[in-house]
């Protein structure tokens, strides 16, 4: 792996990413990896049952644009870079408690994708985190269910964690007859640790400006610099708004 990249964020560097790395990666020796594949399925019977009761907390992925149909690709979410949806952590308790021992985790969500959908070639928020799916629900291997990551594809199993780069160009299909269902998590790769704080600061602060972007498209236009200017300005509200939801039990 790679230890000498560059930070990167895709909202100031747009649909380019020109680090050299690696598309999938091996976190098998990682005992938090372990720990997650060892109660795969505990975690999908917690999740089951928000499935099966249609939770009000299950939603579209933020950005409506990238799956075939908005409706067909939604999240429960967990954490969102180091923001933590308390309510829904207490739905999936046992989940909850599995990925906050997991060293410099900053996000996770069950990502449930419906038959016959696809998510569009997208670039991720950064290349700070490694992805990481856990199956938990894989009605097919490749060619019906898969994701491209670059040029290679791979699919998922059920109990197995992969882990991929969520910076370089990736996207993923369900074409089988049945839901797909994982749980992603991102985790800080080592080199970046440290500055863990001010990375989910920017990118929740990116978010905020990419979520205005699906109302407002002039802010897609703006240059670089000055959308690196606006990352930059809102860190420190989301540092607040970080700080304010660490506080809360």
């Amino acid at each position: 792996m790679s230890k000498n990249l560059k930070l990167w964020f895709s909202f100031v560097s747009g649909d380019k990413y020109t680090e050299k790395d690696e598309p999938f990666f091996d976190l098998s020796g990682d005992k938090w990896a372990k720990e997650l594949e060892n109660n795969w399925e505990e975690i999908r019977k917690e999740i089951g049952l928000l499935i099966q009761k249609n939770d009000e907390s299950i939603v579209p992925y933020f950005n409506k644009t990238l799956a075939s149909s908005a409706k067909n690709w939604t999240v429960f979410p967990l954490f969102i870079w180091g923001i933590k949806k308390h309510e829904n952590c207490k739905k999936c308790s046992f989940t909850s408690s599995l990925l906050e021992a997991i060293p410099n985790m900053t996000s996770a969500s069950f990502s449930i994708l419906e038959k016959y959908t696809e998510i569009k070639p997208h670039l991720g928020d950064s290349n700070a985190i490694y992805r990481c799916h856990l199956g938990l629900h894989v009605p097919s291997g490749l060619p019906l269910c898969g994701i491209k990551v670059d040029t290679e594809e791979r699919e998922w199993e059920n109990g197995k964690l992969l882990a991929f780069c969520d910076a370089q160009k990736h996207e993923a299909w369900n074409k089988s007859d049945e839901k797909r269902l994982v749980l992603v998590i991102d985790v800080l790769r080592p080199q970046f640790a440290e500055k863990k704080l001010w990375i989910c600061c920017k990118v929740l602060g990116a978010l905020f400006w990419q979520t205005l972007f699906q109302h407002f498209y002039i802010i897609g236009h703006f240059p670089a610099f000055f959308r690196k200017w606006m990352m930059e300005v809102t860190k420190y509200v989301t540092w607040i708004a970080l700080k304010i939801n660490r506080s809360r039990k």
